[in-house]
């Protein structure tokens, strides 16, 4: 769908993605409101927007939370108001990571369990509710247009998960099954009207520098944020870039970045084939899965037996630190090997086309 000439609708629009897709949408001629918490972001959004947006675009941005059903209501109508009673696009963006285990750890306190029982209802409140309540507030404007897109984000999450994640991937599983439902009952009732689920990879936005799991028990941000910030393989405005390529080419599944490609065709070829891995990173004790304590893990992987590794390596280990955090795993093998550079990146480019080629094969 060409957006120019069209009326948007971006929650989140105050940092991150959400941002640059006001940015972008504004830039390219389309006509942008937007909503989010935070009063400095939505005024810095509105600036940059303004300062590239096409001659006589609409800016305009308002302080709502997703989570405030009678705010989105209301702010809905002050948006088709100020546009003529149109409504387009809306691009449900607005979550937050959060870490929230189902199996605690042996020796938590009360207090720690009952911690992470609330961080569960605050995750799903904002990740999963939050997309709700937007859809009910704007989806019936959308309907009313000759055509609309509505533009849902999960995550690798939505389709993959990994230790103490449970809330956060149940979260955004639900989501994808609330805009894939959406997109069923669009092709029955709404045919006009397009809908697609949005899987973003490592990006770097603020998303993890604000959760839960990035502060330390100081509660100062920890070095799993630089970490991430390392690994993650998209700014915010080349996300915004790739979801709205997907827009364009009228997509109903937009992955973001190569390692949402990656994870999804590892997840096609062999559902279970990471999980096996990840559990084999938490007996061989390669990994404490403490998110607070990430270079302190990277040390502990030195002291893991050769077998351990071995039998890491064998449960396809290499395979999946290869292709999910390159630089990490090469760092770690050149450590561990005394290798190249080049030697590491022969001989893994080897092992996993020959995994890639033996997973293809496998059985789903």
């Amino acid at each position: 769908m060409k957006v120019e000439g069209l009326v948007a609708m971006v929650t989140g629009g105050g940092s991150g993605m959400g941002r640059d897709l006001v940015v972008q949408l504004a830039k390219a001629g389309c006509h942008v409101a937007f909503c989010d918490v935070s009063q400095a972001g939505i005024d810095e959004t509105v600036k940059l927007a303004q300062a590239t947006a096409r001659k006589g675009i609409r800016v305009m941005g308002g302080k709502v939370d997703v989570t405030d059903r009678e705010g989105l209501q209301r702010f809905a109508e002050e948006v088709v108001s100020k546009n003529n009673d149109k409504l387009h696009l809306l691009f449900a963006n607005a979550g937050i990571a959060s870490h929230g285990p189902l199996i605690h750890d042996a020796n938590a306190t009360a207090e720690q369990i009952a911690s992470k029982e609330r961080e569960w209802d605050r995750c799903f409140e904002i990740d999963f509710f939050g997309v709700l309540y937007t859809l009910r507030a704007f989806l019936p404007h959308i309907v009313r247009q000759d055509k609309g897109y509505v533009v849902v984000t999960s995550s690798v999450n939505g389709f993959w998960t990994w230790p103490e994640h449970s809330c956060y991937t149940a979260a955004k599983f639900g989501v994808r099954g609330l805009t894939e439902s959406l997109l069923v009952e669009t092709y029955a009732k709404a045919p006009h009207v397009q809908v697609a689920c949005v899987h973003p990879g490592g990006v770097r936005t603020n998303i993890v520098r604000n959760s839960t799991f990035a502060k330390n028990k100081e509660g100062k941000t920890s070095d799993i944020t630089g970490d991430f910030d390392k690994i993650a393989g998209l700014s915010s405005a080349e996300a915004a870039e790739w979801i709205l390529d997907g827009v364009a080419r009228d997509h109903t599944r937009i992955l973001v970045g190569y390692d949402a490609v990656l994870w999804d065709k590892m997840n096609r070829l062999s559902p279970h084939g990471g999980y096996k891995v990840f559990g084999a990173l938490g007996r061989e004790g390669i990994a404490q899965w403490d998110p607070t304590r990430a270079s302190e893990n990277i040390v502990q992987a030195k002291k893991v037996s050769l077998l351990g590794w071995l039998r890491f390596l064998k449960d396809g280990g290499l395979f999946f630190l290869i292709f999910s955090a390159p630089a990490t795993a090469m760092n770690l093998i050149r450590q561990l090997t005394g290798a190249s550079a080049s030697q590491v990146l022969t001989l893994s480019a080897i092992l996993a086309l020959v995994k890639l080629q033996r997973s293809s094969r496998s059985r789903i």
